[in-house]
Formats: C-alpha cells, structure tokens, sequence
C-alpha cells in the first residue's frame, strides 16, 4: 500500500513536469531529500529517481536556450570546472571500476541540479523550492526527532535514506536556517508553528545521532543566526527553549559523547580520524595531480599500504571533506571545490547586504542558504560529505538567486526611473512577475509583484511620486521580514 501511495505521488509529480519543467525540479528536490521511498518500504522495487529525472530533462528540452545563463554566473562556472578533474581522477584511478557507481550518481545529479538557474528564474519558483526543501527535510526531522522524544531519548546508528547517522545530523543542521528564516517570512500561524517544530525535532535529531562534527556545526548554525538577529536576547533564549525537550531526556548521553572531543588519546574514533588525514595528505603527494580516484573506495583499498588497518577493525573514509576530494580526485579538484565553497558563500554575503538596503522583504533567501553553506563547510573539517546533494542543490540555488537579484535590480532601478515613451523595456521572463513595461503616455502600466504569483500592483508614475502600494497577505508578511532585520 505504501509502495503504491508512493508510485502514484511519483506519477502525479511527473505528468505536470513534462509540460511545467519547473515543477520537475520541485519534484526531483522532494524525493532526493525526502527519500519517501525509505518512507514506504519500497526502497529499490521502483525506479523512482530514474523516472523523475526522465521526466524532468524531457520537459526542460524546451528551455535549453537559457543554457548560457550558466555561464553569467561563477558558482555554475565552478561547478562546471570541477566536472573536469573530477572525470580526469576517474580515467586514471588505480582501479576505475570503483569509481563508477559513485561517478555516474554524481553525473547525473549534476545534470539535474544545473537546470535549477535555467528553469528557477522569478521569486515565485525560488519561493516554492524554498517550501519543497523545508517539508522534505521537515518530514525526515519530525519522523526523528519525534520517535527519539517520544520514547525518551534514542540514539541514531544508522541514518536515513543512503546517509549514515553523521549524513542524517549534517543535513538536519542545514535544514534549520531554512526553517528559522521562514519563520519571520511567512504571516500564516499554523506555518510558523511548522516552521519552529521542525527546527525542535531537527535538534533533537541532531544531538540523539551522536554526531560530534554535526553537533559543532549546530553551535555554528545558531551563533551566526544569533549574531544576525537584531534581537538577540530573545533568540538566544527562543532557542534554548527549543533545546529544552532534547536536553530533558538526552543530556547526560550528549554531556559525555561531547566530552570525548578534548580527550583524543583516549576515543578511538578520534585517533581514527586523525591518522586518516596524516595518511590521506601522504597518499595524495604520491597522487598528486588527479587523486587517486573518485568516490572514496579507492582510497579505502588503497590505505593499507600507509597504515596498518587492524588498528582501527576496518578500512575507513577520510571524515574530512577538503582532504577526501584531494586524495581522491587530486590539486585542482580540491582548488575548486573550495572555491565552490568560499565563492558561494562570498557572493551570498554580497547578496544580504544588498537586500538589507534596497530589496529587505527578500533578505530570507540568501541569509537562509548562506547559514546552510557555513554549516556544511565547518561539518566537512571533521565529516566528510562531498558528495552530498542537498550542499549542490544550495549551491546552485544560489547561483538561481543571484540571477533573479539582477533582475529585480533592473526592474527597480526602471521603476524608479520612470520610463518615458519609447524607452528600452526591462526584460524578465514570462511569469517571473518582474516585468513593468511603459504603458502610453508615459505612464507606467502595472508592475506584477514578485513572489505573488503575477497578480498586479498598481504603481503611480514618475508625475505623481513613487506611492507604496497594497500588499497581497503573503507578500506583506515578506515586507514585515523587513522590521526584524539590522539596517
């Protein structure tokens, strides 16, 4: 019955993509970081993916001439370029047939994420991922962290959905700035009471797995959240009562795993990853161009010629992001990688200052991926995800809003402007809902408003002075955003 639920939510999905291509993303979104698959028990029985991203190319054929807008931006840019080292570290592995299946899911991840700055080009469609994101993750938190408080505490071995319970914390820990700043985005209640559950069982979640590096990344998380909030006392103590419930029936096990960081002679799993990175940084200089191979498994057949195995019961992964894609695809992979990062997050700081001066009511949108991003670059010090896809699925996000940002600086800057009779007309894509163009005699026509599905809003020309105009519900909880940020 599951399975069946699941086949048809899968179907449903699909007809619309093929005709609305942007909805194909929304849907490839929901089930790589939902896994309903895991959720129904039917895990392999469906080629559920397979048939998502069938269906999801289909439908952007139409849209393939917006292909050069991945190269207006350097975060696509960078992503494409890495594609290069990481293909090289394949033909040259020491045993290229591990590489492949690590190789071909990372191809075809690619291909998908990077229509996300092709087809998600207005704030309508940067607002329904942003919602996609929050109730995927949101289910996989609540089933959690929900169990986990229910029955008193519960630790969490094993993960969920192909990540084991370090993946599952990491991914726990990027999902709560993006429930934060919905929080103050969105006027309805039963959302913000949403929005805030979720962030409780994500910290439950976090603290029951056990994960080290994700509880640190959690400390990060919420001290750039703090340290941006204008009211920082009532954050603090917002967040402390939503620790409350996990520290009620978890603490005394949470105390003595963290514990264990400051004695590092005496943890095993410690010693473990520290002679990791001493002997993946000796097996790069013997690799040094292009790694040993992608995906991880050549490292790991590789390690005992460096280390004696037995120490430890078994071949390990490196548990440092930075260090596994060096050891494993080689100098210039890592190069970029880390440029990926920083670049990112770079350009998403750009971005906030600019939308706390001209445009607050969108500040949600890169305060929310640039906090997920610092989180995932502090987790890959000590945990290593590279290949995650929720951190490509942000990363390309960014590079979608940063395209919509330039829009919607044109179309200020026009309508401030005024526009006279024969002037040069802002170009925004059909249904962006940023397009204003100069009716007769001078006089602007209505300007469609962003993120309010293409419902028009009255702007008074240039003669008359620039009048605010009314704001639909949702939009005016987005213009309210506004008031709780720093100027």
């Amino acid at each position: 019955m599951r399975a069946a639920i699941t086949i048809i939510t899968v179907i449903m999905f699909s007809v619309p993509s093929l005709f609305i291509p942007w909805i194909g993303v929304l849907a490839y979104t929901w089930f790589a970081l939902m896994r309903p698959d895991y959720f129904s028990w039917s895990a392999g029985l469906f080629p559920y993916s397979a048939v998502l991203e069938a269906v999801v190319l289909v439908g952007a054929a139409r849209k393939l001439g917006g292909l050069p807008v991945l190269f207006q931006n350097p975060i696509t840019v960078l992503f494409l370029l890495m594609q290069i080292p990481f293909g090289l570290s394949v033909l040259g592995a020491v045993d290229p047939k591990l590489c492949e299946p690590f190789y071909s899911d990372f191809v075809r991840m690619s291909v998908i994420v990077l229509l996300i700055p092709i087809l998600i080009d207005g704030v309508d469609k940067l607002y329904w991922l942003f919602v996609t994101i929050i109730l995927s993750l949101g289910a996989v938190s609540f089933k959690f962290g929900v169990f986990g408080l229910r029955w008193g505490g519960v630790a969490f071995h094993e993960g969920y959905g192909g990540l084991d319970n370090n993946g599952l914390a990491l991914a726990m820990v990027m999902l709560i700035p993006f429930c934060w700043y919905f929080r103050q985005l969105t006027q309805t209640k039963w959302m913000k009471a949403m929005a805030i559950g979720f962030v409780l069982t994500s910290i439950a979640t976090v603290v029951m797995s056990g994960s080290r590096s994700a509880a640190l990344s959690l400390g990060v998380c919420m001290a750039v959240i703090t340290l941006r909030s204008r009211y920082k006392i009532f954050t603090l103590v917002l967040m402390a009562l939503l620790f409350l419930p996990t520290a009620y029936v978890f603490y005394d096990r949470f105390s003595q795993r963290m514990g264990t960081i400051g004695k590092l002679a005496a943890d095993d799993s410690i010693n473990a990853r520290l002679t990791h990175f001493a002997v993946a940084y000796r097996m790069w200089t013997d690799y040094p161009l292009f790694g040993v191979g992608y995906g991880n498994d050549n490292y790991m057949a590789l390690q005992g010629r460096y280390m004696d195995i037995s120490m430890f019961g078994k071949a390990l992964k490196v548990h440092n992001g930075y260090l596994q894609v060096l050891v494993d695809s080689g100098i210039f992979a890592f190069i970029l990688y880390v440029a990926l990062v920083v670049c990112t997050i770079w350009l998403l700081q750009g971005s906030i200052r600019r939308c706390r001066k001209l445009y607050p009511q969108f500040t949600f949108y890169p305060y929310a991926m640039q906090t997920a991003l610092i989180a995932y670059a502090q987790f890959s010090f000590s945990g290593g995800r590279e290949r995650y896809e929720f951190a490509y699925i942000i990363f390309m996000t960014a590079a979608a809003w940063l395209l919509i940002e330039k829009k919607i600086q044109l179309e200020k800057s026009a309508s401030l402007r005024g526009l006279a009779p024969g002037a040069a007309q802002p170009i925004s894509p059909p249904g962006s809902g940023l397009a204003a163009p100069a009716g007769p005699l001078g006089v602007n026509r209505p300007v469609m408003a962003p993120g309010l599905g293409g419902r028009e809003l009255p702007v008074v020309g240039p003669a008359a002075g620039m009048a605010r105009p009314a704001l639909a519900p949702h939009a005016r909880g987005r213009d309210n955003w506004a008031k709780n940020q720093r100027p």
